[in-house]
């Protein structure tokens, strides 16, 4: 029997972050779509969603090269072209018909919508954005019509030319703007790790004194450091707490809510 967690977690606003295995596993998915009608019933819920995988495989179908510049993915025009269509045609909207399909007021939105995210060239890798501007009056009339947003993170800049947002800093950015009580990352590991070898090394709470430390002693590494000081820089501007947590887990959001020693939770001060 499912926790009707509602009781628990009330007129709250949450943004949730997913993408990698959960996109490519439709039984966890459909747990993940049950949980979220449950929240959505008595929170405000914004969903933003990415598509890397399915990306490269169409990229790599009709040949197109993949250059990479500092470990990221340079986007030029014609792959800019492959990227819209995939995210916010062929997965915002089979997202958005699958919850639509359990009675939920789902919308499917990319960051060009109502000019919702507006961003700025990275000159370095191209066709991608960094969020500059947000409309919030937007994002607000949504959320106070009791829809709920699901979102491709491709926005535009001022001239009306599309742009890839990484979705980790779309969902950042909608989280601020917000003043999100959770910005929820649904990942491929069960949060942050002191030994990325053993995932039953998880730290379930995170301040920013300990993160510093750890980092420091070389405990947390790699591409969990920008992750994390992302985290705190969100946390900085009005998110009152990031949680990392495994997206492959049926039911995780579920779990998440009842049970504090699920992924990670990073404050200020905890």
């Amino acid at each position: 029997m499912k926790i009707n967690y509602t009781k628990m977690i009330e007129n709250k606003s949450i943004v949730i972050k997913f993408g990698g295995s959960l996109l490519d596993n439709k039984n966890i998915r459909e747990t993940f779509w049950e949980d979220i009608k449950v929240l959505a019933k008595s929170n405000k819920v914004v969903i933003v969603h990415g598509g890397g995988k399915e990306i490269s495989r169409y990229l790599e179908l009709l040949n197109l090269e993949i250059k990479f510049v500092n470990g990221k993915r340079y986007t030029d025009s014609k792959i800019m072209e492959i990227v819209e269509m995939l995210l916010s045609g062929k997965i915002n909207k089979m997202l958005t018909s699958e919850l639509s399909s359990l009675g939920v007021n789902a919308i499917g939105l990319s960051g060009r919508d109502g000019n919702l995210i507006q961003a700025k060239r990275n000159e370095i890798l191209g066709e991608v954005g960094i969020p500059k501007d947000l409309n919030l009056n937007f994002l607000n009339k949504i959320l106070e019509s009791h829809f709920l947003p699901i979102i491709s993170p491709v926005s535009s800049d001022k001239f009306g030319n599309s742009l890839n947002i990484n979705a980790d800093d779309a969902a950042s950015f909608l989280a601020e703007g917000i003043k999100a009580d959770n910005l929820i990352f649904m990942t491929d590991e069960p949060g942050v790790m002191l030994d990325k070898n053993d995932k039953k090394s998880v730290i379930n709470f995170l301040d920013k004194k300990k993160a510093l430390d750890l980092i420091d002693k070389k405990a947390i590494t790699d591409g969990m450091i920008p992750k994390i000081l992302s985290s705190f820089n969100s946390i900085d501007n009005g998110v009152k707490e990031v949680n990392i947590i495994d997206g492959n887990i049926s039911g995780i959001i579920n779990k998440f809510f009842n049970n504090n020693f699920v992924g990670t939770r990073i404050k200020n001060e905890i």
